[in-house]
């Protein structure tokens, strides 16, 4: 079943027939596609994708094997992608506070209303404002406490040069943060001693 589509679905209040009729697809189609009966091809992934605003590529992501893939897994890396409305319409390696696909659709003040969300949706703001990169860092608030994001923000455009949204790559700092404090105090030990 591919959940991350039903509760996209269900929170644009659509019914299968009302998406499926909207891309232009069979109803019973719909449905073999969201209990993962049936994939859809890159033309109906898109169809659907239109219609429930997110990145098609939300379809093959669950079946990445690529050494990209393979390597960003479980690293405090996230690499995502917003409207311009700031919704995620794709994400892949959120942090452990949000389920996969839980943020499609969504905005970061939905997610987590706190000072680090506020900024971080700044930041894509001024992306799609400006059509130029940018480069940040924001503290953000999970639930095991404050972690430090270096964020690298960057217009997308679609093919005909039109701004999309914005693409983002954010890496958690915390740890090495952490770990240079440490080692900071250790030499600074050192030096006393």
């Amino acid at each position: 079943m591919r959940k991350w589509l039903v509760n996209l679905r269900k929170e644009k209040n659509m019914t299968q027939a009302q998406v499926a009729a909207a891309a232009f697809i069979d109803r019973g189609y719909y449905a073999q596609i969201e209990t993962m009966k049936r994939h859809p091809s890159p033309e109906v992934a898109l169809k659907i994708s239109k219609v429930l605003g997110f990145n098609p590529a939300n379809f093959y992501s669950e079946h990445f094997s690529e050494p990209f893939n393979i390597t960003l897994e479980d690293s405090p890396v996230t690499v995502a992608q917003c409207d311009l409305d700031l919704r995620y319409t794709w994400i892949f390696n959120p942090p452990p506070d949000f389920a996969p696909f839980s943020a499609i659709g969504k905005r970061d003040d939905e997610l987590g209303y706190h000072p680090g969300s506020m900024e971080f949706m700044e930041l894509k703001r001024q992306v799609i404002q400006t059509k130029a990169p940018l480069r940040k860092t924001i503290p953000y608030s999970l639930s095991d406490g404050l972690h430090t994001y270096d964020i690298f923000g960057k217009p997308l455009f679609d093919s005909k040069g039109n701004i999309v949204g914005a693409a983002m790559i954010c890496t958690d700092l915390t740890q090495i943060l952490k770990d240079n404090d440490r080692d900071r105090g250790e030499a600074n030990e050192k030096v006393e001693n």
